[in-house]
Parts: structure tokens; sequence; C-alpha cells
């Protein structure tokens, strides 16, 4: 699977997301196959179990952030939820969106490692 082919099957506007990245394919590329070994993703699998809100927010909030910069829009619409609920306390809420979470994220990492 090519770049775009990634990109369109996760769902990333690219030309929006090309323009964060100075129009350069090459480093969105980088930084895009980079996303499977962020440790983001295991530091909220481990924190979610614990209930270690703090943690949690922490990197929902990190993993919001890359996957806004990245234009996994599903993924930083749930994370910016996660985030929220963590905030209002509404920790049952949180633990409602967690598995939409961690599935977005997987489904994302399958599709990355298909890359060329």
């Amino acid at each position: 699977m090519n770049l775009d082919q990634a990109l369109d099957t996760i769902g990333i506007d690219k030309n929006k997301t090309l323009k964060r990245f100075s129009e350069n394919r090459e480093m969105l590329k980088y930084f895009v196959k980079q996303f499977p070994q962020d440790k983001t993703i295991a530091q909220l699998k481990k924190a979610f179990p614990e209930k270690n809100w703090e943690t949690i927010e922490d990197t929902a909030h990190t993993l919001k952030g890359i996957s806004g910069n990245l234009g996994f829009e599903s993924l930083y619409k749930l994370c910016t939820s996660l985030v929220d609920e963590i905030r209002s306390k509404n920790y049952s809420k949180a633990e409602l969106l967690y598995p939409a979470v961690i599935s977005s994220c997987d489904k994302i990492v399958e599709i990355i490692k298909q890359i060329d």
C-alpha cells in the first residue's frame, strides 16, 4: 500500500495535512510511519485499567495532539471527547469512550504497517 492509499483508508484530508508538513510528502510519510512506535498508546492502555485519571488525561491529550498533527481526524475527535470527559470528571463516560479510542488507534496502526 502506498502513502496515498493509506491516508485515504485512514480518512486523512491529505491537502490539509500536507500543508501542515510544508507540502513535504516524505516528512509526512516519516511521521505517519512513526505513529505505531509512539509510546503514548501503550501508556494509555496501561493507565486505563488502573483508573489513573491524571495519567489517562495526560496521555489522551498527547494522543490528541499527535493525531491532530497527523490528520487522524476521527482519532483526534475521540481523544478530544475523552479528555473533555475526564476534565469534567465524567469517568463513566470516559470509560465508554476508551474502547473506541483504542480501536481507532489499532486500526490506524494496522493500516500504517502496510505502507511500502
